[in-house]
């Protein structure tokens, strides 16, 4: 529940101009305070990215390229999924434009990846892989949403633990 509402629905129903200054006052602080706390949580996401960079740059570059191969791999995959999937017409017209914003996030990361690997870290980045959705023709993601939406998900979660679980390789041991 947010709370400046819940505070809302609490004003004393009092006719004195003291208690509703307090109370005014005391809503105004909860206010900036989740203001200062938002700005906070931005602040801090750089912070934690910038101070991750020294481990990254102490990993040796033979171990950074092949765990970014690894999430290029993952890129690759969900990228093609969507792809497919736009393709096939399984997704509901509702539901198109966000799986299409989607899916070019997906090419930005393919993209950023292989920019990272070949020019910056000089290395060869990985060719797409063929990939089979359909498991040699046992499963159908294409033709019907609900699955689609299933391995969708399921994709997108093997994806934050595969990152999660490689972030070890590019720290410094």
């Amino acid at each position: 529940m947010n709370l400046i509402k819940l505070l809302d629905t609490m004003c004393p129903d009092t006719n004195s101009a003291e208690d509703k200054d307090r109370f005014y006052s005391r809503r105004d602080a909860f206010r900036q305070f989740g203001d200062f706390g938002k700005k906070i949580a931005l602040a801090a996401v750089p912070l934690s990215v910038l101070s991750s960079i020294p481990h990254i740059a102490k990993a040796d570059t033979a171990s950074l390229i092949g765990v970014l191969n690894f999430a290029l791999t993952l890129e690759h995959l969900e990228y093609r999924y969507y792809e497919m999937a736009l393709t096939s017409n399984v997704i509901a017209s509702a539901d198109r434009v966000i799986f299409q914003k989607i899916r070019d996030h997906e090419l930005a990361h393919v993209k950023f990846l292989q920019e990272v690997i070949g020019n910056v870290l000089k290395g060869t980045p990985v060719a797409e892989p063929k990939f089979d959705f359909t498991a040699k023709g046992n499963f159908q993601p294409f033709s019907d949403y609900p699955t689609f939406l299933a391995l969708a998900q399921a994709f997108e979660d093997t994806g934050v633990r595969a990152y999660k679980g490689q972030a070890a390789n590019v720290k410094e041991s």
